[in-house]
């Protein structure tokens, strides 16, 4: 019998978000975030929240939130140009994932590894699995930029190269890219 988890990006967070759909003035990346800067004043933090489900099963989740107007923030990336996320409009996608545990009885008894990814990955019955916010990708006429869940643990990875974000966006399903 598989057991369920759930640690997926709350209200709050997803409010966040759709923040990220406005005008950006522009992009800090600190050690495991990335700070976005409207253009109408404000920021939005994105960053991993971690947690051990069970012993031996870390998870995480993409999670943000509004900085506050007096909080002083990180110098942001210079606009050059027609910054392709300046002028607001543009789509937001937010992507759930799961981790699983899966066995390895070829290994060991009670031998399982840690896996993460597009639900369509995971195996039918593994041994635990939990729903989490893997990434966000936001979609400015020609540019993407998908934020994502880090290989390091408590870090983002950030994509911009086309080639790249396009591979994202066909392992996760995602055909409106």
């Amino acid at each position: 019998m598989t057991r369920r988890y759930r640690f997926v990006a709350g209200e709050d967070s997803m409010d966040a978000l759709r923040l990220l759909r406005r005008g950006w003035a522009g992009l800090s990346l600190g050690e495991g975030e990335v700070t976005v800067r409207l253009a109408q004043g404000g920021a939005v933090r994105v960053h991993v929240d971690a947690m051990e489900i069970e012993p031996g099963f870390h998870v995480a989740s993409v999670v943000a939130e509004v900085v506050p107007l007096d909080v002083a923030l990180p110098d942001g990336e210079p606009l050059e140009g027609a910054f392709p996320f300046s002028d607001g409009d543009h789509d937001v996608l937010v992507f759930r994932g799961v981790s699983w545990l899966e066995s390895l009885p070829d290994l060991g008894d009670d031998v399982t590894v840690q896996f993460s990814g597009p639900a369509h990955l995971a195996p039918a019955e593994p041994e635990a699995v939990c729903d989490t916010t893997e990434a966000v990708v936001v979609l400015a006429r020609e540019e993407r930029l998908v934020i994502r869940v880090g290989l390091r643990p408590g870090h983002l990875d950030m994509i911009r190269d086309p080639e790249e974000v396009a591979d994202f966006l066909e392992t996760w399903g995602y055909g409106g890219g």
